[in-house]
């Protein structure tokens, strides 16, 4: 009595871009415009880096530009940081100082080429990235943060901090809420 058979399949829908005369003054009235990725891994591209990201500046020097981690700007972003003094991996990283209550009190980008630390009870350590350096020379950057981070603090006995820690996340476009 009834087809019970599965309906045919939706044909895809076809993006279609009509092209605006190459004028400045015409260029944002665009409907579709083309953004241009950078390829993964990180570096190359044109685009403007993200807040909190790690971009390569030229051969010798990287930087992190300006963003917030649970509404504080973190000392030593914004700066170009010379990473041609040791080859190896240089691992970028963010210390965040906590209170008992698990409230950030101060934030600092730091790096090293030992790796990343492990977060304690009153200093939480986010990854921002990585960096090659060979011959003195940048070869590749990796970064693993983007966008400015609200802190959110879990299961934290603020009357006991040291044995009840608690763990620590980063998300984006949050506040921090410290429990």
């Amino acid at each position: 009595m009834y087809d019970r058979s599965p309906p045919p399949p939706i044909p895809p829908r076809r993006r279609v871009v009509y092209p605006m005369p190459n004028s400045s003054d015409l260029r944002f009235d665009r409907s579709i415009d083309i953004i241009k990725s950078k390829p993964p891994g990180g570096g190359g591209g044109s685009a403007s880096p993200a807040p909190l990201e790690l971009y390569q500046i030229d051969d010798t020097n990287v930087r992190v530009k300006s963003g917030t981690i649970a509404s504080i700007v973190p000392d030593g972003v914004g700066v170009n940081i010379d990473v041609s003094g040791a080859d190896g991996t240089w691992y970028f990283f963010f210390a965040i100082s906590l209170n008992a209550a698990g409230e950030a009190t101060a934030i600092e980008l730091q790096s090293n080429t030992t790796g990343y630390p492990p977060s304690t009870w009153d200093t939480a350590y986010f990854k921002d990235g990585k960096v090659d350096v060979e011959s003195g020379v940048i070869v590749d950057v990796r970064e693993l943060l983007q966008f400015s981070q609200g802190l959110v603090v879990c299961g934290r006995d603020a009357d006991d901090p040291e044995t009840t820690p608690g763990t620590y996340q980063l998300q984006v476009g949050s506040t921090a809420y410290p429990t």
